[in-house]
């Protein structure tokens, strides 16, 4: 066995033991807390996401919801690992984001919005003054700190602050059902005070395009592999258990050109990814039967939170393809 696969046995091993605690996929706190261990036990201080992208798979495949919240906090890590003037000046700030001591958020993909900007910024000589709201802000009863974007006609500026709780700064979880233990919700801030010292960079809309690049591509993957397991579970017990196992066979082979892709230089294949997951969690109805239809059944919650790759993780162009079944608008419009 190599060092990473015994690295990938051992993190396995802690995410069962941990997945069996009382609250596991329904408490905020037990997120906050599984979140803590995982990074403490398993974090890489020499990684920029101290996790890997085969960690954030396998706990997206057993949690929609703890691994988007773990998503928000390694994809944080990541743009701050980036940022060699900040780094040197926060190792210590680092360091404890980096084992768990610390959990931060993101309040970014506002930004650009046809609504337009999310925060009103008032900009004074040592701060800045926000006012506005956004949704899809996750974490806000358990986070420490935020990444949180904000723009003004010419730039867009991020700041590095403790997570906004103070009688200005309103935080309301959205009742999401499935995904409530992401402690996802709306962000209020009335007048609320940044200091500029917590600027961390800002840079000019004109000139600026295309998908940030990033190490963590289509971690979200793992949900689609964490249901194939759980339609070949009950795959032989049932009668149509052959037609079971060639959608089994089809979606691993579609999954297989899907990471080929991923793993290459190309554009992520996140149209097909999303596709995937949805077909997968369809055939995962099938495979329960009649027992999909109780709203507490597993295939039942997994429609739901499979969701939320419909709703927020999508750029523009991916959307416009999902609309349009994966032809261009041009074509459709022919």
């Amino acid at each position: 066995m190599s060092l990473h696969d015994s690295a990938d046995a051992g993190f396995t091993t802690s995410l069962d033991s941990l997945s069996m605690k009382k609250g596991f996929d329904i408490d905020p706190l037990v997120t906050s807390e599984v979140l803590r261990k995982l990074l403490a036990n398993h974090g890489q201080l020499a990684t920029p996401t101290s996790l890997t992208l085969n960690n954030l798979e396998m706990v997206f495949a057993r949690s929609v919801a703890l691994g988007f919240t773990l998503w928000q906090h390694m994809a944080a890590l990541e743009r701050l690992s980036g940022l060699t003037e900040w780094t040197a000046k926060n190792q210590e700030h680092l360091r404890l984001l980096k084992n768990g001591s610390r959990l931060c958020g993101l309040a970014t993909t506002h930004l650009g919005s046809a609504r337009g900007p999310a925060f009103k910024p008032e900009f004074k000589p040592d701060e800045f003054v926000l006012t506005g709201r956004t949704n899809w802000v996750t974490g806000g009863t358990f986070f420490d700190d935020l990444i949180l974007g904000f723009e003004n006609e010419a730039e867009v500026f991020f700041v590095l602050t403790p997570f906004p709780r103070a009688e200005n700064a309103r935080f309301e979880v959205s009742d999401l059902h499935s995904l409530g233990s992401s402690a996802t919700g709306t962000l209020e801030l009335d007048r609320f005070r940044v200091p500029k010292n917590l600027l961390i960079s800002s840079r000019e809309k004109a000139g600026v395009g295309g998908p940030r690049m990033t190490s963590l591509r289509l971690p979200e993957l793992g949900v689609a592999k964490g249901i194939i397991k759980r339609i070949a579970a009950i795959a032989d017990s049932r009668p149509d258990k052959q037609f079971l196992r060639e959608g089994i066979n089809q979606l691993n082979r579609r999954l297989a050109e899907i990471e080929k892709i991923r793993n290459s230089s190309a554009p992520a294949p996140t149209f097909q990814a999303h596709s995937l997951i949805r077909d997968a969690a369809h055939i995962f109805v099938i495979a329960e039967g009649s027992s999909s239809m109780n709203a507490n059944s597993a295939s039942s919650r997994l429609l739901l939170e499979t969701s939320l790759f419909d709703v927020v993780l999508q750029s523009p162009e991916v959307l416009a393809e999902k609309v349009y079944f994966g032809e261009s608008i041009v074509a459709s419009n022919h």
